[in-house]
């Protein structure tokens, strides 16, 4: 396939799950912070194989170990799914991206073992809509490998999850997201979409809350609209005069 202009079933995926991925993205630097961490990805007799482990600073060897799953390399601006990568690709560690990939067959950025990225920010989509469809999949990591980077998906039930418990804040932080970013292009779908992935609509309707207006930078404001059930979004831009 040519990748000089991804297709609309793949763009509709990245609305659908992009806002989901960036918060679980800062929920992973919060958890490591300023500890260091490996990888073990090639070599099945290492002890820590298939896991990702964050160093507890102490000298008792308390290390945390998450259990991981490949998704893909990006380099000089060209993609490779984990599952085609003869180099890096152990059968145990691509399971969950080939049923990413059975699951989006109607994508074709799916489908192609390697193309070129029209633009950088391509191969974090890519990994990130990969890892919302991963049986287990709690978070995207990336680790750089000296010629490029690796997305793996942590999957294990131990990993801390990601909680909502200010759903009119997190609505504030993220249309702040949606409008500083070209990925999005339809806003409605994707806060709809990051709210019912993370059951914010059903804590937003305990909270009374059916329409938020917030500052969109220099277009004004955004009313963010649902009905009752939590099953419609809208959102209506005022512009600034």
């Amino acid at each position: 396939m040519t990748s000089s202009i991804p297709s609309l079933e793949f763009q509709t995926k990245v609305n659908e799950t992009y806002l989901l991925s960036h918060h679980q993205q800062l929920h992973v630097q919060r958890i490591i912070g300023d500890r260091s961490w490996s990888l073990s990805v090639t070599d099945p007799s290492h002890p820590h194989y298939g896991k990702l482990v964050l160093d507890n600073n102490d000298n008792n060897n308390n290390d945390v170990g998450y259990s991981i799953q490949l998704i893909g390399t990006a380099m000089e601006q060209s993609w490779q799914w984990g599952w085609a990568n003869d180099l890096l690709s152990p059968p145990d560690l691509v399971q969950g991206v080939i049923a990413a990939k059975h699951s989006l067959h109607n994508i074709p950025e799916f489908q192609v073992p390697k193309f070129a990225l029209p633009h950088s920010d391509m191969s974090w989509q890519l990994a990130s809509v990969a890892c919302t469809h991963m049986p287990g999949a709690h978070a995207l990591f990336t680790a750089p490998t000296g010629t490029g980077m690796l997305f793996v998906a942590i999957c294990d039930e131990e990993f801390p999850p990601l909680v909502v418990r200010d759903a009119p804040s997190l609505i504030r932080d993220t249309l702040t997201v949606v409008t500083e970013t070209d990925a999005v292009t339809d806003i409605p779908l994707a806060i709809h979409s990051f709210l019912t992935s993370l059951g914010a609509i059903q804590l937003l309707k305990q909270q009374n809350a059916c329409t938020y207006a917030f500052p969109a930078l220099a277009v004004g404001s955004i009313h963010v609209t649902w009905d009752a059930s939590g099953r419609h979004l809208q959102s209506m831009t005022t512009t600034t005069t």
